[in-house]
């Protein structure tokens, strides 16, 4: 049950302009942008589903030395690797 005033992103705004503000931000090497468009194109979420794409920006994030975007591109990739390689074979 959702609670009131509790919504995501999907909720409040377009799916393009999602992609938009994230790719945006992952230019300014921001962090949250990084892993956000990594997990647009793992997912195929407003654009084309590239995982080789996605391992770039977990990868990229896991370099830039940030933190944060560390431990959340840490999580993604472990992501990837409970799923075998046939997965990434196939995208």
């Amino acid at each position: 049950m959702q609670h009131k005033g509790n919504y995501s992103l999907a909720q409040l705004f377009p799916t393009s302009r999602i992609v938009e503000l994230l790719q945006l931000a992952e230019k300014k090497s921001d962090v949250h942008g990084i892993v956000g468009v990594g997990y647009i194109h793992e997912h195929g979420v407003g654009v084309g589903r590239n995982v080789t794409r996605a391992l770039e920006m977990y990868h990229k994030c896991i370099h830039a030395h940030y933190d944060a975007g560390y431990f959340a591109a840490e999580l993604r990739l472990r992501h990837f690797e409970g799923k075998g390689s046939a997965h990434t074979r196939n995208h």
